[in-house]
């Protein structure tokens, strides 16, 4: 198993819908701008992580994912893996993997390994997603 990037280095900028920047040095990707392009329900669960991460009080950093959880299946999660590597088209060696991008936590909670300072998101792109009545629980955490 190949080791962890250190999270100190690592830095995710959500800056409009379903486009991001990522920087993870350890794994050669800098500042590689990614389009999840109609791909919305994997951009939507990242972004939900990110303000988790962001903003929420620390028993609120988590998601649960789980049949009836926020997110219905870890499935979801590794979409999200998936469709990085494939749009960064990254070499097998060179692959991000779940674990670089969430800490299991246990009772099927997971939290995005990103620091909250290394997690930037348009102050726009925060204001819509809040404000979209599928997201209504998160403004409570901004």
């Amino acid at each position: 198993m190949s080791q962890l990037p250190e999270a100190t280095t690592m830095k995710i900028n959500f800056l409009n819908w379903n486009v991001i920047e990522l920087s993870i040095p350890s794994k050669n990707i800098l500042n590689q701008t990614i389009d999840f392009g109609n791909k919305t329900t994997q951009f939507n669960n990242l972004l939900k992580f990110a303000i988790r991460r962001k903003f929420a009080s620390e028993e609120n950093m988590c998601i649960e994912v789980f049949n009836g959880g926020e997110i219905l299946s870890q499935t979801y999660l590794s979409r999200i893996i998936d469709n990085i590597n494939a749009i960064l088209e990254l070499e097998d060696d060179a692959k991000i993997s779940r674990n670089d991008f969430f800490t299991f936590i246990g009772q099927a909670k997971y939290r995005m390994r990103f620091l909250p300072d290394h997690i930037d998101i348009s102050n726009t792109l925060l204001l819509e997603f809040t404000h979209n009545i599928d997201n209504d629980a998160y403004k409570k955490f901004v």
